[in-house]
């Protein structure tokens, strides 16, 4: 196949051959035939009209030829023509092939845009793509292939930045994935299998899947894969905390029943404590907060039993006496020491006081916090749990 390479070096020796003779050459002929095969090749004839294009360089040779051989102009005006109309034919065939290629090109790099979830990592570049790829089918119906292919290359080009913004910012569908794994983790410590089994089965296939199609930045699907995983772990975590709790609650409520029969003068305030932590764990659990709920019933079972065990240990003439006895709040108050300021406890409900609270108040820091709890450890047998109307020391900083 004779290329278009040589086209130059046959432009020359025509130019040589005009200063050598008199003779009229076809140069407006010659010259359109070389334009018509330089815009069939642009339009990618090679491919899609091969033989035409062929046929109007191997004419345009001719042409040539026919003027170095010192045959007559019009002959080679007449081969000029032949190139011409081949090369026209090949660029008039190729031109729908040559912007159809485009719109599937660009309808490849949108499918694959959107396989990484880009309508929702890269919406910008992602809707320019579909748009421009919008546009350019309705040129092509039009037969308007230039416009149409110009307009498809645009698309593909946003269609391959979408891609690309998606895959930077696949560390979206990462994060998630470990927020659905801590929620199974959380069930994991509890009975799940007697309040959720299904829902957890279904939260770890699905947990499953959105790492392999985020391993295989198979991005959308592993998005679609990770809310399927989060709504399921959530409805397991709900259904196991509330049985979790509840069981939990009725537990401490039969402890409780049990301190109430058993406590004496010296374990009311235990018994206090423990059915005060009772009700906070009720009240968190209706809020949904079912791990603090949890710590709130513990705490109540926790101080239910220490009041069934000072009720035996009484019983049995082993009661705590002398020293060890809890100090009075009015007593407490009329100490009198430079090191020690006293502090009279609020009501949660109403103050939110907690020893953070009365820390930042007194030292400007509620981190020291615990300083006032080792003041107060005759008294305050839980950190979490202080009284309103105790009387507390708060130690003076040196």
């Amino acid at each position: 196949m004779r290329s278009t390479r040589f086209f130059p070096v046959i432009i020359i020796s025509i130019l040589l051959f005009i200063i050598a003779c008199d003779n009229e050459v076809p140069v407006k002929e010659l010259t359109n035939a070389r334009v018509a095969i330089e815009q069939a090749v642009s339009v990618n004839a090679e491919k899609y009209a091969a033989e035409e294009l062929e046929e109007a360089k191997i004419s345009l040779m001719k042409a040539h030829e026919q003027l170095l051989k010192d045959e007559k102009p019009g002959d080679s005006a007449k081969s000029a023509g032949v190139s011409y109309d081949k090369a026209m034919e090949a660029y008039n065939k190729s031109l729908p092939f040559y912007s159809q290629d485009a719109i599937d090109r660009a309808e490849t790099a949108i499918s694959e845009a959107d396989a990484v979830n880009a309508e929702k990592l890269a919406p910008v570049y992602f809707e320019e793509a579909k748009e421009l790829y919008r546009q350019a089918g309705e040129e092509h119906k039009d037969r308007e292939y230039l416009e149409a292919h110009s307009l498809a290359e645009s698309s593909y080009d946003a269609a391959v930045k979408a891609k690309e913004e998606s895959v930077d910012n696949r560390y979206k569908l990462g994060f998630q994935i470990g927020e659905v794994t801590s929620i199974l983790r959380k069930i994991e410590n509890y009975d799940y299998e007697s309040y959720a089994p299904e829902e957890y089965a279904l939260a770890l296939e699905y947990l499953r899947k959105a790492e392999n199609e985020y391993a295989e930045n198979q991005l959308k699907n592993g998005f679609d894969s990770i809310e399927t995983a989060r709504i399921n772990a959530d409805r397991a975590y709900r259904f196991t905390m509330e049985g979790v709790t509840e069981e939990r609650i009725e537990e401490a409520e039969l402890v409780l029943a049990e301190a109430e029969d058993a406590k004496g003068d010296t374990s009311d305030e235990d018994y206090a404590a423990a059915r005060e932590a009772l009700d906070i764990s009720k009240k968190l659990r209706r809020e949904g907060d079912f791990e603090e709920s949890l710590t709130y019933s513990n705490e109540a079972i926790r101080l239910g039993n220490m009041v069934v065990e000072d009720s035996k240990k009484v019983a049995s003439g082993c009661s705590m006496l002398g020293s060890d006895k809890v100090q009075k709040d009015d007593d407490l108050a009329k100490d009198s020491s430079d090191d020690y300021t006293y502090y009279t406890v609020k009501s949660w409900e109403k103050y939110k006081d907690c020893l953070w609270r009365i820390s930042g108040e007194y030292y400007k820091n509620p981190r020291l916090w615990r300083k006032i709890y080792n003041a107060n450890r005759d008294r305050i047998k839980n950190p979490d749990l202080i009284k309103p109307g105790w009387v507390i020391r708060i130690p003076k900083l040196k």
